[in-house]
């Protein structure tokens, strides 16, 4: 964990003097390589939460949560021949200035004002959620834990820019999927079948379930939650300034499209292996029942897991995982607060 952090502070002083100018400190020159921003993107839209309410939704229904993402390959075709062409065709910096060339003024203050009061709570919530696991596993105070995570992400963003805030992210992406493997591998070495034990158990028990395909818009079937899943990946290609800048820090058309068809080839499965962490821990439990998880509710059960099942240093890893899941969400929302502001 320290190594981490320590890795975070390195990269942020090292682009601190390349940051001349507000070209350079909100777009980076538009200079990235695909699969920079690509990464980027990804360590961007996921959450911390990741690391704990899909494994937790997993283990108390099934994977019915999952199907809002299918939506996604299919909005990711409309970003890449609409979504970004259109935002990179003038040198902007947010998606609130084409606003405001396109519609005026109003339209444009009413987009950031929104933007900016909405970033600010979803940061309040991710700091607070991510802050839950690290006091549960520290045991320090959760206000000192709040405090000391919102200065540290908050330095390291207005330090580097968005060179520091998109390298970071790559780094944070690759450790929140090696987090996600270690959990899964461990649980599999740990149980007597192994991983054929976990598909079978979850298969008697119908926790690969993605819902009723029953046409019935007033339940929760896998069509509702797949055409919420149509709204909200609209939202975020077609106008969440997190992405539009990642589309505009790339060095080309090219290279923007090939970071958003990266950033969708990886996001369904690595959300799917979540999924199957969730499943696995609910298995595990299955073949050595415990009375403690039984009192616990289901986002408790994986951080119980960590801390009782997982040696030291892995442990270490894992929690530096879901660290860095949130601090990619909330460097990102920093800077594109900023970014929308100026």
């Amino acid at each position: 964990m320290l190594a981490y952090l320590a890795g975070t502070i390195a990269i942020s002083l090292f682009f601190w003097r390349r940051n001349t100018n507000t070209e350079e400190y909100f777009v980076g020159n538009r200079s990235f390589s695909g699969w920079v921003v690509g990464l980027s993107m990804l360590g961007t839209i996921v959450l911390s939460s990741t690391f704990l309410a899909l494994p937790a939704a997993a283990y108390a229904v099934d994977w019915r949560q999952l199907s809002v993402n299918f939506a996604l390959p299919f909005v990711a075709v409309l970003a890449v021949l609409v979504f970004i062409p259109l935002f990179r065709r003038g040198r902007t910096t947010s998606a609130f200035e084409y606003l405001g060339h396109r519609y005026g003024t109003i339209p444009r203050l009413y987009g950031t004002i929104s933007f900016i009061v909405m970033q600010t709570i979803r940061t309040a919530q991710v700091l607070f959620l991510m802050s839950l696991p690290i006091q549960l596993f520290t045991g320090a105070s959760l206000d000192l834990v709040i405090v000391a995570v919102g200065v540290f992400v908050a330095a390291y963003t207005i330090i580097g820019g968005i060179d520091t805030v998109i390298w970071t992210d790559v780094i944070q992406t690759l450790i929140l999927i090696l987090g996600g493997l270690v959990c899964l591998a461990i649980v599999a070495w740990e149980l007597p079948g192994g991983l054929n034990q976990i598909i079978e158990v979850a298969h008697e028990k119908n926790k690969f379930s993605l819902g009723s395909f029953d046409w019935n818009l007033s339940q929760r079937t896998f069509w509702t939650v797949f055409l919420l899943g149509i709204v909200n990946w609209l939202a975020i290609y077609g106008g969440d300034q997190n992405l539009v800048q990642r589309y505009l820090a790339a060095k080309s058309t090219h290279e923007a499209r090939k970071a958003t068809i990266l950033y969708s080839a990886i996001a369904l499965p690595m959300w799917t292996c979540f999924f199957l962490v969730g499943t696995s821990v609910f298995v595990y439990y299955q073949v050595f029942p415990n009375e403690e998880v039984a009192s616990l509710q289901a986002d408790q059960v994986l951080p119980y897991f960590i801390l009782h099942q997982v040696p030291a240093g892995l442990a270490g890893l894992i929690v530096t995982a879901i660290a860095a899941a949130a601090m990619s969400t909330l460097d990102s929302s920093i800077n594109a607060i900023s970014a929308v502001a100026c």
